[in-house]
Protein backbone atom coordinates (compact mmCIF):
# COMPACT_ATOMS: atom_id res chain seq x y z
CA UNK A 1 0.00 0.00 0.00
CA UNK A 2 1.22 3.37 -0.72
CA UNK A 3 1.15 6.24 1.76
CA UNK A 4 -0.30 9.87 0.82
CA UNK A 5 1.42 12.63 2.40
CA UNK A 6 -1.21 15.29 3.43
CA UNK A 7 -1.25 18.60 4.66
CA UNK A 8 -3.47 20.83 6.87
CA UNK A 9 -3.74 23.93 4.71
CA UNK A 10 -4.69 22.01 1.89
CA UNK A 11 -6.79 19.40 3.04
CA UNK A 12 -10.14 18.67 1.66
CA UNK A 13 -12.45 15.47 2.77
CA UNK A 14 -14.01 15.80 -1.04
CA UNK A 15 -10.72 15.19 -2.70
CA UNK A 16 -10.66 11.40 -3.64
CA UNK A 17 -6.84 11.88 -4.23
CA UNK A 18 -5.89 11.88 -0.40
CA UNK A 19 -7.97 8.07 -0.36
CA UNK A 20 -5.88 4.79 -1.26
CA UNK A 21 -8.20 3.13 -3.46
CA UNK A 22 -9.68 0.42 -1.31
CA UNK A 23 -9.89 2.94 1.14
CA UNK A 24 -12.58 3.80 3.40
CA UNK A 25 -12.64 7.59 4.63
CA UNK A 26 -14.23 8.47 8.25
CA UNK A 27 -14.60 11.91 9.01
CA UNK A 28 -15.80 12.64 12.45
CA UNK A 29 -16.05 16.19 14.21
CA UNK A 30 -15.84 16.75 17.79
CA UNK A 31 -12.73 15.93 21.01
CA UNK A 32 -11.66 13.04 21.27
CA UNK A 33 -10.99 12.68 24.97
CA UNK A 34 -8.41 10.71 26.51
CA UNK A 35 -9.65 7.95 28.09
CA UNK A 36 -6.32 6.37 29.19
CA UNK A 37 -5.89 9.86 31.41
CA UNK A 38 -9.14 10.58 32.64
CA UNK A 39 -9.68 7.61 35.27
CA UNK A 40 -10.73 8.70 38.51
CA UNK A 41 -11.04 6.53 41.94
CA UNK A 42 -13.83 7.13 43.73
CA UNK A 43 -15.27 5.62 47.26
CA UNK A 44 -17.01 2.68 44.56
CA UNK A 45 -13.94 2.05 42.56
CA UNK A 46 -12.59 3.62 39.57
CA UNK A 47 -14.70 5.52 37.04
CA UNK A 48 -14.45 7.89 34.49
CA UNK A 49 -15.93 11.46 34.64
CA UNK A 50 -19.21 11.72 33.35
CA UNK A 51 -18.11 14.86 30.74
CA UNK A 52 -15.31 12.09 29.01
CA UNK A 53 -18.03 9.57 29.15
CA UNK A 54 -20.64 11.39 27.69
CA UNK A 55 -17.46 13.02 25.06
CA UNK A 56 -16.65 9.31 24.25
CA UNK A 57 -20.68 8.13 23.55
CA UNK A 58 -20.59 11.28 21.43
CA UNK A 59 -17.31 9.99 19.28
CA UNK A 60 -18.75 6.79 18.74
CA UNK A 61 -22.52 8.56 17.29
CA UNK A 62 -20.58 10.40 15.06
CA UNK A 63 -18.73 7.41 13.85
CA UNK A 64 -21.24 5.22 13.79
CA UNK A 65 -22.73 7.86 11.47
CA UNK A 66 -20.05 8.40 9.49
CA UNK A 67 -19.80 4.80 8.88
CA UNK A 68 -23.40 4.19 7.66
CA UNK A 69 -22.74 7.68 5.47
CA UNK A 70 -19.33 5.94 3.90
CA UNK A 71 -21.87 2.96 2.91
CA UNK A 72 -19.52 0.31 5.65
CA UNK A 73 -21.35 -2.59 5.61
CA UNK A 74 -20.24 -4.76 8.50
CA UNK A 75 -16.50 -4.93 10.69
CA UNK A 76 -12.89 -4.69 9.33
CA UNK A 77 -12.13 -7.62 10.86
CA UNK A 78 -7.96 -9.07 9.88
CA UNK A 79 -5.28 -7.04 8.58
CA UNK A 80 -6.17 -3.89 9.19
CA UNK A 81 -4.42 -0.55 8.16
CA UNK A 82 -5.65 2.69 9.39
CA UNK A 83 -4.27 6.51 9.25
CA UNK A 84 -5.92 9.15 11.43
CA UNK A 85 -5.38 12.50 11.21
CA UNK A 86 -6.59 14.71 14.31
CA UNK A 87 -7.35 18.73 13.85
CA UNK A 88 -6.97 20.50 16.87
CA UNK A 89 -8.43 23.79 17.65
CA UNK A 90 -5.93 25.10 20.25
CA UNK A 91 -7.67 28.34 20.81
CA UNK A 92 -10.35 26.79 22.66
CA UNK A 93 -8.25 24.43 24.86
CA UNK A 94 -5.15 25.05 26.61
CA UNK A 95 -2.59 22.00 27.34
CA UNK A 96 -0.77 19.12 25.79
CA UNK A 97 -2.62 16.70 23.29
CA UNK A 98 -1.32 13.06 23.70
CA UNK A 99 -1.52 11.60 20.25
CA UNK A 100 -1.06 8.24 21.90
CA UNK A 101 -3.97 8.74 23.89
CA UNK A 102 -6.11 9.96 21.50
CA UNK A 103 -5.22 6.75 18.87
CA UNK A 104 -6.43 4.73 22.20
CA UNK A 105 -9.55 5.94 22.55
CA UNK A 106 -9.76 6.44 18.73
CA UNK A 107 -9.34 2.46 18.11
CA UNK A 108 -11.73 1.86 21.19
CA UNK A 109 -14.50 3.79 19.64
CA UNK A 110 -14.19 2.58 16.61
CA UNK A 111 -14.63 -1.01 18.24
CA UNK A 112 -17.43 0.14 20.05
CA UNK A 113 -19.21 1.53 16.66
CA UNK A 114 -19.42 -2.07 14.84
CA UNK A 115 -16.51 -0.41 12.48
CA UNK A 116 -13.36 -2.41 13.52
CA UNK A 117 -14.21 -6.71 15.26
CA UNK A 118 -11.35 -5.70 17.61
CA UNK A 119 -8.35 -3.44 17.36
CA UNK A 120 -5.68 -6.40 17.95
CA UNK A 121 -6.39 -6.61 14.46
CA UNK A 122 -4.70 -3.38 13.20
CA UNK A 123 -2.07 -4.21 11.46
CA UNK A 124 -0.48 -0.81 10.86
CA UNK A 125 -1.18 3.05 12.47
CA UNK A 126 0.04 6.08 11.16
CA UNK A 127 -1.37 9.06 12.48
CA UNK A 128 -0.64 12.70 12.96
CA UNK A 129 -2.23 16.05 14.80
CA UNK A 130 -2.48 19.07 12.80
CA UNK A 131 -2.54 21.94 15.27
CA UNK A 132 -4.10 25.66 15.02
CA UNK A 133 -7.15 24.31 12.92
CA UNK A 134 -10.22 26.19 12.97
CA UNK A 135 -12.28 23.18 14.34
CA UNK A 136 -12.26 19.82 16.22
CA UNK A 137 -11.93 16.94 13.40
CA UNK A 138 -10.79 13.48 12.98
CA UNK A 139 -10.11 11.99 9.48
CA UNK A 140 -9.87 8.21 9.56
CA UNK A 141 -8.42 6.29 6.62
CA UNK A 142 -9.05 2.23 6.87
CA UNK A 143 -8.11 -1.06 4.88
CA UNK A 144 -8.08 -4.70 5.39
CA UNK A 145 -5.12 -5.92 3.34
CA UNK A 146 -5.30 -9.68 2.41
Amino acid sequence: MKHVLLSAPGFDLREARHAVPGETVLSVSGIVPSKKNSWKRGDNGTYIPPQVKADIDALIFELKSARNKAGVKGSFDKHIWVRMFFFIDSSKKKGQYDLDNMVTTMLDAMQSAGIITNDKYVDSICSKIYRDSDRYLSVIFISQNE
